[in-house]
């Protein structure tokens, strides 16, 4: 009986990276300015990237906010300096403000892709790697990828540092290059999450020790220059951030060490168990069913290198993901710099596990089902992920803060910079409102959403509220005001008469 086919037919190398290329752009590009800002960390460094290209028309030091320096938001600035490079560019839209991001993840797609087929040999496993991590809500949703915060380009930047440091210490060419790759990917994670740019370290320092590596890593000049400069910058800014303006640090250490370590920020308690809870929940499903069996498919992988390379990502996983878990404060995109790894891990396991069954069963028919099932795992969580993200394209279905960005964002295309305007807005913090008002052509007036705003409307204004109750007021104070929805029934602009009293 001739042996069974493989799980799928071999493949040319170029036909896998413009495939999952294609697949990639259109998840993580398509209508990315669509959905209004989010209002914490995604609008709030948009305002801080605005108020450093408007008022410093350039790189700066200390981040904004209000034109105050902002330590709420004490993460350095690398990702700021991005969003205002795309907006000085594109314009200050929210696609410029997501862009880098975006572009961040595009560049771990790539990567984990480019290690498997060019370093370990094995395209159709960075394939199915890259094809988990743009399927994974975890990685391709909320919070990393399509939105404007620290996640993705930290994660691009973690997993640059692991797969560099992993060439420099299985290859016999190009080390000084290997380091110096992995010591500037890790700098610049920092200098974009700050302390947490250094989390993937204690498990890529368990690797190297049980990998027998530990002796080639302390005789190699390029791991003590690495390690140097990465203590240089990140020392270096801590130290400069503080000197240009005193509190920052002592900010820092409430912010990011003593506090969302040791203790729980803004409410985000949650069980030692969070993180795998989220994955089980649709953070990384289906592939979170088959860790379990890739673990023991990889760890005695034939080839020597590939077996690294699955124990380095087992290790870097596993321990980021313990010292995140030990954390008190825990929000499920924390995990996002994990999720490389554990794609490549389950990427590299898949023909692996395909392979086995095929050989142990090679009845036709167990064949064909296979190729089914094979074909189901490649469409199916693909195609959950898009169409997830194409229910949030629908300017219906609004998150609370979002109405307001919606509907400035639909005046905006018609306004000219004499059309002042006022808005009918809840008091508070509302760091996406401010975005909108500061990339208005035209002066807004804010007042309250209440009875009290209401009656200090004036005739001959254009008046925008978001909600039912404020627009009745409106309604009973100038019942002759005509009106029009914007967008949705719930956003209405008003014009208030002249001769209105």
């Amino acid at each position: 009986m001739p042996p069974p086919r493989p799980l799928v037919p071999p493949l040319p190398p170029w036909l896998l990276a413009t495939t999952l290329a294609g697949l990639a752009v259109g998840t993580l590009l398509a209508g990315l300015g669509a959905p209004a800002l989010h209002l914490w960390d995604e609008a709030r460094l948009a305002v801080n990237a605005l108020e450093m290209l408007h008022r410093h028309h350039g790189l700066a030091l200390i981040v904004t906010y209000d034109d105050q320096p902002d330590h709420w938001n004490t993460k350095p600035p690398l990702l700021i300096w991005l969003q205002m490079a795309a907006m000085a560019a594109f314009g200050a839209t929210e696609w410029a403000v997501r862009l880098p991001s975006a572009l961040a993840a595009l560049g771990t797609v790539a990567l984990v892709f480019g290690f498997a087929a060019r370093v370990l040999k094995r395209p159709s496993a960075g394939f199915w790697a890259g094809l988990i991590l743009i399927s994974a809500p975890g990685f391709a949703g909320d919070h990393v990828a399509r939105n404007a915060d620290y996640d993705a380009l930290l994660t691009f930047f973690q997993t640059l540092t692991g797969l560099a440091i992993f060439i420099a210490l299985t290859s016999t060419h190009h080390l000084n290059r290997a380091w110096a790759v992995g010591a500037a990917a890790l700098a610049l994670a920092v200098l974009t999450k700050g302390v947490a740019g250094l989390l993937g370290l204690p498990g890529l320092v368990a690797w190297v020790l049980f990998s027998g590596h530990a002796r080639r890593a302390l005789r190699a000049p390029g791991c003590w220059l690495a390690a140097l400069g990465v203590a240089a910058v990140t020392i270096g800014w801590y130290a400069l951030r503080e000197h240009l303006a005193p509190g920052y640090w002592a900010a820092v250490q409430t912010n990011e060490l003593g506090g969302r370590f040791a203790t729980t920020l803004e409410e985000h308690r949650h069980p030692w168990y969070y993180y795998l809870h989220m994955m089980v929940r649709g953070k990384f499903l289906p592939w979170v069913y088959l860790l379990p069996l890739a673990v023991p498919a990889v760890w005695r992988y034939p080839d020597a290198r590939t077996r690294q390379a699955a124990r380095l990502a087992l290790s870097w996983a596993g321990g980021y993901l313990l010292l995140i878990s030990v954390a008190q404060t825990k929000l499920f995109w924390y995990a996002a710099p994990a999720y490389p790894w554990l794609a490549l891990m389950v990427g590299l396991a898949i023909p692996r596990l395909g392979h086995a069954v095929m050989n142990h069963w090679p009845h036709p028919t167990v064949r064909h089902g296979m190729r089914v099932l094979a074909v189901a795992l490649l469409l199916i969580p693909y195609g959950l992920n898009v169409r997830a993200w194409v229910r949030r394209l629908d300017p219906h279905d609004d998150l609370p803060e979002s109405p307001y960005g919606y509907a400035l964002r639909t005046l905006k295309t018609t306004a000219t910079a004499t059309d002042t305007l006022t808005l009918l807005a809840a008091s508070g913090y509302n760091a996406s409102l401010r975005f909108y008002c500061m990339t208005y052509p035209a002066p807004v007036r804010l007042l309250p959403a209440n009875a009290a705003g209401v009656a200090a409307l004036r005739p001959g204004e254009r008046v925008v509220t978001c909600a039912d109750s404020v627009a009745r007021l409106v309604q009973a104070r100038f019942p002759t005001a005509p009106f029009r929805p914007l967008g949705v029934p719930s956003r209405r602009l008003f014009l208030i008469p002249r001769a209105a009293r």
